[in-house]
């Protein structure tokens, strides 16, 4: 075992279980583990998941090796397949739980502004003839018709992708589950676009003269499988899909995972972007923006007196905690695991 395997294996084992948080930045950033300097015992489920889980580990390392040197190596994509169909029951209930002084999600909203304003700009980039596209502007030019952007969701990152794509003159038509939902979205965005529920025959309608399809459901809740495959075989040929919700799976059918070396595939005639961590190619902004969230929670924590005194005063914060002293304290992650959990509000009574 190499040092970075070394070094992976040694920070799990004293962090306890992350729960595939290592698979994208929001997510390792969202499991906020502390573990004090003593040697807490964990129960024997705990135990049996840690070595399931180291297990996978190893393989999911051994993998992403092969694929870095050959990407085209077919027998093991079909591993990286099979090993984040493992690793799905953990990545769909992964959210992100602390909240700053508003009750806002400050970690999710800020890589959901990114994501949403990337995905206009990736979408802007494949349509070019120079990706071999349709050739066409996101936007809209005198005299020409205005591309049209269908966005799946009303939340941070579908906001911020139709507040790119109408400052580029597109026509932005967005779609979601939930009427109240839809009337805090036109709010928000202080700008009247076209908006449905998610009825079929509407859907159907929609993505048939679209260039643009965004995947963008909330990623604080288990993504539904809103596109079925015919609605895709309908499209446009050269159009293009961005599914952002695919590090919880995709809600669209003929998404699969892809990477930034090899980000699209063509399917039915159209293109598909299902890159997981697509905030990694504006690393400098990504890192800055989480920066800008972190560095002032650990000057707090410092002027507090510590990590125990902060989670005390700080309920926000309190709340983004998963295992604290080797003691799981998530409500979601133990009923996904059948872990026993233990109200954090009671631990902090002992410290």
């Amino acid at each position: 075992m190499d040092g970075y395997e070394d070094k992976r294996r040694g920070f799990l084992r004293k962090l306890g279980f992350t729960l595939g948080a290592s698979l994208t930045a929001s997510s390792m950033i969202s499991a906020n583990i502390i573990k004090s300097d003593l040697d807490m015992s964990i129960s024997a489920d705990q135990k049996d998941f840690m070595h399931h889980y180291e297990k996978w580990m190893d393989e999911f390392i051994a993998v992403i090796r092969i694929q870095k040197v050959d990407p085209e190596n077919i027998e093991n994509n079909k591993n990286l397949v099979l090993l984040s169909e493992r690793a799905k029951k953990w990545q769909t209930r992964l959210h992100e739980y602390m909240k700053d002084e508003n009750g806002i999600f400050p970690v999710e909203r800020i890589f959901s502004e990114i994501m949403g304003n990337t995905s206009m700009i990736v979408a802007s980039e494949y349509l070019s003839t120079a990706r071999n596209g349709k050739g066409v502007i996101l936007g809209s030019v005198t005299g020409i018709s205005p591309t049209e952007v269908v966005i799946l969701g009303s939340g941070t990152a579908a906001e911020f992708a139709a507040r790119t794509a109408l400052a580029l003159g597109a026509t932005v038509k967005v779609f979601d589950d939930s009427i109240s939902k839809l009337v805090d979205f036109q709010s928000r965005l202080g700008s009247r676009v076209f908006t449905s529920v998610f009825h079929p025959k509407a859907l159907r309608k929609a993505m048939k003269t679209a260039e643009v399809v965004i995947g963008a459901l909330s990623m604080n809740e288990v993504p539904k499988m809103i596109v079925p495959e015919e609605m895709v075989e309908g499209m446009k040929v050269n159009s293009i899909i961005i599914d952002l919700n695919i590090i919880q799976g995709g809600c669209i059918e003929t998404s699969r995972i892809t990477n930034h070396k090899k980000p699209t595939y063509v399917e039915h005639g159209v293109i598909h972007y299902c890159v997981p961590n697509i905030t990694s190619r504006v690393a400098r902004t990504t890192s800055i923006a989480v920066s800008n969230i972190l560095a002032p929670m650990l000057l707090e924590i410092g002027q507090s007196g510590g990590i125990n005194q902060y989670v005390k005063t700080n309920r926000g914060f309190c709340e983004g905690i998963y295992v604290f002293n080797g003691v799981l304290t998530n409500q979601d992650i133990g009923a996904v695991l059948n872990i026993p959990v233990t109200d954090i509000n009671l631990l902090m009574a002992a410290f």
